[in-house]
């Protein structure tokens, strides 16, 4: 068993090489660049499905004017497509988000400002075919003077089984939701759900995502006037109309940062950061039965939430809350913490590979139990250059293993983003180098 945790472990590091030598790893691909030399490419989001469909989008720089690029790789193909660009060219791009359907369509929204007849802040989205394609962008049509509906979040993305796509913002009049049929156009951005009563004086960024039902889960902090904040969560039908809004349970005194992970019978598993009355960051764990009904409590761990949490979820087995927090001497590290028998998330512990500083990359399960979670702290020859930091479970195995780390060359630009698909195709992305000079990698593997 030793053998084979070193094994893909070492795979995993080698895999996130920009080197040639990666390439003899067994299972794994080397490291590619993805976007064109020419560009600016920055903020790398990474999205695939359960039978190991990938997608690819990135911010880049074209001149004066900033767009969205993309690139797919539908299951059991070995090349990528060749970036193509979404548009409209606008003055500012920011918070892309993509996710790849059952069906291999892959969904990408943005916010822009300064686009051609929207000065204002607005939300665009596209959808692609499995074959990578481009799409003409959809302009949802948020972002006239004054609108109620004008963007305050980035936005959260969700494809259903049926087909439908459906992006979520939050709003000055509260969480709004745009939503297409399988080949239509998106309909005009409307309220996912009525506030819970006079108690939200304004509602956060949403969370969304499909169901195994095939249905919708979105989520938000409701910040009620007294300056407490409440996690509310509300199921959709495939159709994109939600019902109605309910309380978790989950309350703190700032934003809860939640991701919520639905599953089989109506069950939804999830995670937050609460914030306590002395401004310290807790992690926490959140669940609902198939019954409806939501149970909340702390997750055992001698440390606070710095940046997270991220969650996975995987059919059959316990589900995977991660992020990053102080230990014992303040440095930084990655904690994770796995469903323990009846508790959804049990005692964290510290992945190792502490750092001055570090930023979540991201985390996934696949149905064989394998496990993943990725961030950026700190190579391990100390100094200011950053690293990938991956730590890995194998199927079977009752904790994860030590931690490795790939320095990356050059300067690195932000965090990584990781995701494991449910067949167990993992894909990590990043971007490196200087200014005009940045460019996206990614390497596959199969877990």
């Amino acid at each position: 068993m030793r053998r084979t945790r070193r094994g893909a472990l070492a795979a995993l590091a080698l895999a996130l090489a920009a080197a040639p030598a990666a390439a003899g790893v067994p299972g794994w691909e080397p490291a590619r660049t993805l976007s064109p030399p020419e560009t600016a490419a920055v903020e790398p989001r990474a999205a695939t499905n359960a039978r190991g469909d990938l997608a690819v989008a990135w911010r880049t720089r074209l001149g004066p004017f900033e767009a969205v690029q993309v690139t797919v790789r539908a299951a059991g193909a070995r090349r990528w497509t060749p970036p193509f660009t979404l548009g409209p060219l606008a003055r500012r791009v920011r918070d892309v988000r993509a996710v790849v359907g059952s069906d291999g369509r892959v969904l990408v929204a943005w916010l822009a400002s300064g686009a051609p007849g929207r000065p204002g802040l607005g939300a665009f989205a596209a959808l692609l075919p499995r074959s990578g394609r481009s799409a003409r962008p959809a302009d949802l049509g948020a972002a006239s003077a004054g609108s109620r509906a004008a963007p305050a979040s980035p936005p959260a993305v969700a494809l259903t089984a049926s087909g439908r796509a459906v992006v979520a913002w939050a709003a000055p009049e509260g969480v709004v939701a745009a939503a297409a049929p399988r080949s239509g156009r998106f309909g005009d951005p409307a309220r996912v759900s009525r506030r819970p009563g006079a108690r939200c004086a304004s509602e956060g960024a949403p969370g969304l995502a499909a169901t195994p039902q095939g249905g919708l889960l979105a989520w938000w902090d409701c910040r009620a006037r007294d300056g407490r904040v409440r996690l509310i969560a509300a199921l959709g039908r495939a159709t994109g109309r939600f019902g109605r809004a309910r309380a978790t349970g989950v309350v703190g005194h700032g934003p809860t940062g939640a991701v919520l992970a639905p599953g089989e019978g109506g069950t939804i598993v999830g995670a937050a950061a609460v914030v306590d009355r002395q401004g310290a960051v807790r992690p926490a764990w959140l669940a609902r039965s198939g019954a409806g009904r939501w149970t909340h409590g702390l997750v055992p761990a001698g440390t606070t939430v710095a940046d997270g949490p991220a969650v996975a979820r995987a059919q059959a087995g316990p589900a995977l809350a991660a992020w990053t927090g102080p230990g014992a001497d303040g440095r930084i590290a990655a904690w994770a913490s796995v469903g323990a028998g009846p508790v959804p998330l049990g005692p964290a512990a510290a992945l190792g590979a502490a750092s001055r500083s570090a930023a979540l990359g991201g985390a996934g399960v696949a149905d064989s139990g394998a496990a993943l979670v990725a961030w950026r702290g700190t190579a391990p020859a100390g100094g200011a250059r950053a690293a990938v930091w991956i730590a890995v479970r194998p199927p079977g195995a009752p904790a994860f293993g030590p931690a490795t780390a790939r320095r990356v060359v050059g300067p690195m630009r932000g965090a990584p983003h990781a995701v494991v698909g449910a067949g167990g195709r993992a894909l990590a992305v990043w971007a490196r180098g200087p200014g005009s000079r940045a460019v996206v990698q990614a390497a596959v593997g199969q877990m």
